[in-house]
């Protein structure tokens, strides 16, 4: 883990500059981490790759290559998505952080399949593929932490390489990132939710997922759940929950794998 803090020469920009949520690597649905062909681990991480009114300007999500000792990154690092709209060429509103500038982090991939050999997976129907030509879905959290901080999805087609851009989920209209968080937060009241982790409880044959949160209950008097704390001395008062759902997974109108909570249960 490299520490998110300002660099020497009042720098947020480097070669290799993350946050200090730290990385993550691709792991299939038993979470054992996935080789590439060529006995690479895959590895995501978050990364400043914009600096402006010494501001980090935008952060993005990137994925590389790691070597078999898991010490050493491999190659360049690919973007992923960095939470521009690629009609607009604008950050998608929910990516937009207060001060202006945009970010999309905390990546945690969702592969639907099981590991085999460095390159190839088994799908649930029993077929072996290669790993590049699997569906990996998977959550991120964009914009601030605070109300409007939430689920993102990103989908990476069959037809797609494993080390490049992955595609948005949009809303319907495609205006915006399609926040997935909505129903917790409009179901159970809470607010600051992120972190989202999708994983697959082997024992009940069930896939979960987990993230943090704020019951708006626990916010201090006169609060808003929408934008940042009148009082930010308030702040270390306040103590988000981990919490966890049951969900399942079905496909949007472009095929995209999307998730699906489970109202069954609550977190």
């Amino acid at each position: 883990i490299i520490l998110f803090d300002r660099a020497v020469n009042n720098k947020w920009i480097q070669a290799h500059h993350r946050h200090s949520y730290g990385g993550t690597f691709l792991k299939d649905q038993n979470g054992k981490p996935v080789k590439n062909a060529n006995g690479n681990y895959i590895y995501y991480f978050d990364m400043v790759d914009r600096q402006k009114d010494d501001q980090p300007w935008r952060t993005s999500i990137y994925v590389s290559e790691m070597d078999p000792s898991m010490q050493f990154l491999v190659g360049k690092p690919h973007l992923v998505h960095d939470g521009i709209d690629p009609k607009t060429h604008r950050p998608y509103p929910m990516a937009l952080r207060s001060f202006g500038g945009s970010l999309l982090e905390g990546f945690r991939p969702l592969l639907q399949a099981t590991y085999v050999s460095p390159g190839f997976v088994r799908l649930a129907d029993g077929r072996v593929i290669a790993l590049d030509e699997a569906e990996v879905s998977g959550m991120a959290s964009p914009g601030d932490y605070t109300a409007e901080y939430g689920f993102a999805m990103l989908f990476k087609p069959a037809e797609h390489k494993i080390l490049g851009r992955y595609q948005m989920v949009e809303t319907d209209d495609g205006k915006n990132i399609r926040d997935f968080a909505d129903f917790y937060r409009q179901f159970l009241g809470l607010v600051w939710i992120g972190r989202a982790s999708p994983y697959y409880n082997q024992k009940l044959n069930a896939w979960r997922i987990s993230f943090h949160a704020l019951p708006t209950t626990q916010l201090p008097p006169g609060e808003s759940t929408i934008g940042l704390l009148k009082n930010e001395d308030e702040l270390s008062q306040l103590h988000r929950q981990i919490m966890w759902s049951p969900i399942s997974f079905g496909r949007n109108l472009k095929g995209q794998i999307i998730l699906l909570p489970d109202i069954s249960d609550q977190p």
